[in-house]
């Protein structure tokens, strides 16, 4: 880890979780943190501390450096714009006060 990852990143990071959220409906942002970035492959094997066997894990995002998270936040745009159809504004334009898109069912 390259150290501490920024608070706005952190934000964004959270923003884009309950986007994600409020469109699938019904569902926690711990559910869709978990659920999406094992979609993406942000997953380690680690020894499991029961069993002893390696086993595979979701990556924790609280040990994330801002590169890491960034990376994570872009795949999961992309995951949200191929699964959901929602176009999802990077940090930046966020801030500027963007909004999502829906993309129209075809």
């Amino acid at each position: 880890m390259n150290g501490k990852r920024s608070n706005s990143l952190n934000s964004f990071f959270h923003a884009v979780l309950n986007t994600i959220a409020n469109e699938i409906g019904d569902v926690t942002i711990e559910q869709v943190k978990e659920d999406v970035l094992w979609n993406i492959g942000a997953t380690e094997f680690r020894v499991n501390v029961v069993t002893g066997a390696e086993q595979q894990y979701r990556k924790s995002t609280a040990k994330m450096d801002n590169k890491e998270l960034s990376e994570v936040v872009e795949k999961v745009r992309i995951w949200a714009k191929d699964f959901l159809g929602l176009i999802i504004p990077d940090a930046e334009e966020y801030k500027q006060g963007a909004r999502p898109i829906k993309m129209n069912a075809q």
